[in-house]
């Protein structure tokens, strides 16, 4: 018999190749670019806030390259959210692995 850890929290959003082809534009456009890990993750909550109410399917996150850092961060963070989502890196074409697609699931 398997008890379930209560600090366990059970990761809900996963990465997923299978999000199509996304064309950016100022409404699903959240950029990050030269700002620090903390400022880049606020940032990212007010802007899925308010995307997720104006009902955008799916986002591009502009991170960059540079260090991989923010990068880093924000794919884990988008692990943790509330928000039940799936993300995945851009493809070529959409930014490369200096985007990270999400998209916002019912």
């Amino acid at each position: 018999k398997q008890k379930q850890n209560s600090k366990t929290k059970k990761i809900q959003n996963l990465q997923d190749g299978e999000i199509p082809p996304t064309l950016q534009h100022s409404g699903n456009t959240i950029n990050l670019r030269g700002n620090t890990v903390d400022e880049s993750l606020d940032k990212l909550d007010i802007e899925l806030d308010k995307m997720n109410r104006m009902q955008v399917d799916r986002v591009v996150i502009i991170h960059g390259h540079g260090m991989g850092k923010i990068k880093e961060s924000v794919r884990k963070h988008l692990e943790e959210s509330s928000y039940k989502l799936r993300y995945r890196s851009g493809r070529q074409g959409e930014g490369g692995d200096g985007v990270t697609i999400v998209a916002f699931d019912d």
